[in-house]
């Protein structure tokens, strides 16, 4: 397995006090967690068993050696619980049916062949997944390990995803499209995602008229609703690739790209979402755009990431948008070829008119960039705004010991750090950027 130059360097960045920061970094992530998973054996039935009143139901695999985690004790009187102390190895994909029940994965290593979908879950109140590893999952669509539909809340927490593959999206997780129960709160705390991607290769069609292709290469979530919850700490990914490419000179996909893209895709949609970010780290991340379209404007254009999207695609939606950015987030050898679309590296996109507004970015750590090249509009921390009327009144808070480092890294092709763009007639106004006295830059071998 590759190695990568910076790991070192990284677990340097997470694991030393860091003096200069106001907030405490959280503890290093458990050493369990860091281990090569097991090659699943012994594994036992993983199909639901229903007790005679349709209360409590269970599937837990023979297996007994791993460590578990202890269960939460407020869990629901009606939970559908899947896993145990044990390893599962699946034939074909492990469809979850929640029936509106409290669902819960835990304690488990849930491993496939790398031919199919690891796992859905469909139709429940909310998904608790705590200690589980799941691995070799693959989906010639969306969601190669884990993909949820009618599930308002995703907790996941002291897990792994390791060798999750996809093609249109979510490499790892996808939270599908629902009107009847949309996604309202994704919460990950503990989470490595390593050895993931997303590539649509010969894609084709007409402009725009495929929402995503190779996006979310660790999650791909379809939100419709408002008010929507994001929290990430100490989150890993690493070895993670998104490719798209197209030899037809009119296809172009609204999405491509991003480690975890949130996706608005309707109107009146996205309004007062609040996300939590703290402790992330992007090691050998891949992202290529190779098609044939060029964008002459932003308008007729298309969205690429890298790491982290908010996209909000349709009029009058992504306003009060709240993110607040905390500790650290380190990237190190990231490889990103942006086409010719609007590059948001880690960031917000709204690409409609009547969108985005009131928008409050806040940071305090140290935000760090190493052993990378970016080229074509491959542009890191990124507020985009493509439609009229946009982007009013934004608030951007840089705290105390705020720090940017760069080293040894390449900037071409309209590729920069920091963006804050606006396409749009009337867009932009009553901006303010707030920067600490304390605030530091350091740029150490680095082509701007």
């Amino acid at each position: 397995m590759k190695v990568s130059r910076c790991i070192l360097l990284l677990q340097a960045f997470f694991l030393a006090p860091l003096h200069s920061l106001v907030l405490h970094t959280p503890s290093p992530l458990p050493a369990s967690l860091q281990e090569d998973s097991r090659h699943a054996t012994n594994a036992g039935d993983l199909s639901p068993s229903t007790d005679e009143q349709g209360k409590a139901l269970s599937a837990m695999p023979t297996s007994t050696h791993a460590h578990a985690l202890a269960m939460p004790t407020s869990l629901p009187s009606q939970v559908l619980m899947i896993g145990g102390d044990g390893d599962m190895q699946l034939a074909t994909t492990k469809k979850i049916e929640g029936r509106g029940l409290s669902c819960v994965i835990a304690n488990s290593t849930i491993n496939g062949d790398g031919t199919f979908p690891l796992a859905t879950v469909s139709n429940c109140s909310d998904l608790a997944v705590i200690n589980v590893t799941f691995l070799h999952g693959v989906s010639v669509q969306q969601g190669g390990c884990l993909q949820l539909q009618d599930v308002p809340h995703l907790h996941i927490e002291s897990s792994q995803f390791r060798d999750c593959h996809a093609v249109e999206g979510g490499g790892a997780v996808t939270i599908l499209p629902s009107s009847y129960q949309p996604i309202q709160s994704v919460h990950l705390h503990g989470v490595i995602f390593d050895s993931t991607s997303v590539t649509a290769v010969n894609a084709s069609g007409g402009g725009g008229s495929v929402e995503v292709a190779a996006g979310g290469s660790c999650l791909l979530a379809y939100v419709y609703d408002n008010n929507t919850v994001i929290t990430m700490s100490d989150v890993v990914v690493r070895n993670s690739s998104q490719l798209v490419s197209s030899t037809s000179p009119s296809f172009y996909p609204n999405i491509t790209g991003g480690c975890f893209v949130f996706v608005w895709p309707v109107a009146h949609s996205g309004i007062g979402v609040q996300v939590s970010l703290s402790n992330l780290s992007f090691d050998m991340i891949t992202s290529a755009v190779h098609i044939r379209y060029q964008c002459v404007n932003s308008v007729h254009c298309y969205v690429s990431s890298s790491l982290f999207l908010l996209a909000f695609m349709e009029e009058y939606s992504g306003s009060d948008l709240h993110v607040q950015q905390r500790v650290n987030v380190a990237l190190c050898e990231l490889h990103w070829y942006g086409g010719s679309g609007n590059g948001v590296g880690f960031g917000a996109y709204w690409s409609s008119p009547h969108s985005g507004n009131s928008l409050v970015y806040e940071v305090e750590g140290n935000m760090s960039l190493h052993s990378s090249i970016l080229s074509n509009w491959a542009n890191i921390f990124t507020f985009w705004w493509s439609g009229d009327a946009s982007g009013m009144n934004p608030l951007l808070l840089f705290a105390s010991h705020t720090s940017w480092s760069l080293f040894d890294v390449s900037f071409s092709g309209q590729s920069v750090w920091f963006y804050l763009g606006w396409n749009g007639a009337f867009s932009g106004m009553n901006v303010r950027i707030s920067f600490d006295s304390n605030t530091a830059q350091m740029l150490v071998s680095t082509s701007l």
